[in-house]
């Protein structure tokens, strides 16, 4: 019965002390983890925002990383359609406490294409609870890495400044607030194993 106990308290530590952060690195591309939404919305060039953005029907699109060894990317500024920019609404089905993303590119310059990275932080209520604009002194490839951390994230709006030709996001990375993160398959299959095993002692004892 202790050995049993003992694997029920294991499998409830599991619950409790669940990975929480999760990586979109868009390989194989889209590739986006459940509980997450990614999508377009018109305004890519622009700092910090003040108000949720309304999302477009535009599809995702992929380009090569910038990040040596980063696969795939995904596309927020194009050429082929008069310099399309899009900003990125990611939204979370739970309270995210941390966000990180690389913004990147190829080539360029340093005067118009040291691009400015900005994240704004929205509550379950499109409320703004932050933001934060991250540059990095210009290189070929350009590369700026940007992180926020508020409490209750429900949505995090990437925009940027970049005057020319392309521009990508790679490496995203996201930390769920703990007590909001739902166990992995496994943790549920300890758990369930550790209640079966007590329900079976129960009924040998009043069999007794």
């Amino acid at each position: 019965m202790r050995s049993l106990l003992a694997l029920l308290a294991v499998a409830l530590t599991a619950a409790g002390a669940e990975a929480q952060t999760r990586r979109l690195d868009f390989d194989p591309f889209p590739g986006i983890p459940a509980g997450l939404d990614v999508r377009y919305f018109d305004g890519g060039l622009s700092g910090p925002l003040a108000a949720l953005p309304t999302t477009n029907a535009l599809a995702l699109r992929s380009t090569v990383s910038a990040i040596p060894g980063g696969g795939e990317a995904l596309l927020t500024r194009w050429e082929d359609e008069g310099l399309s920019a899009q900003g990125v609404l990611f939204s979370f089905n739970r309270n995210v406490g941390a966000f990180s993303l690389v913004g990147n590119d190829f080539g360029g310059d340093m005067v118009d294409d040291n691009e400015f990275v900005h994240l704004t932080a929205f509550d379950a209520l499109g409320n703004v609870l932050g933001s934060g604009s991250f540059q990095t002194p210009w290189a070929n490839p350009n590369i700026t890495p940007g992180a926020i951390e508020f409490a209750g994230i429900r949505h995090v709006a990437f925009t940027y400044t970049n005057e020319i030709a392309y521009y990508s996001i790679d490496d995203v990375e996201y930390t769920y607030e703990r007590g909001s993160v739902v166990p992995e398959p496994g943790t549920w299959m300890l758990l369930g194993t550790g209640l079966v095993g007590l329900a079976a002692v129960a009924r040998r004892r009043r069999a007794a």
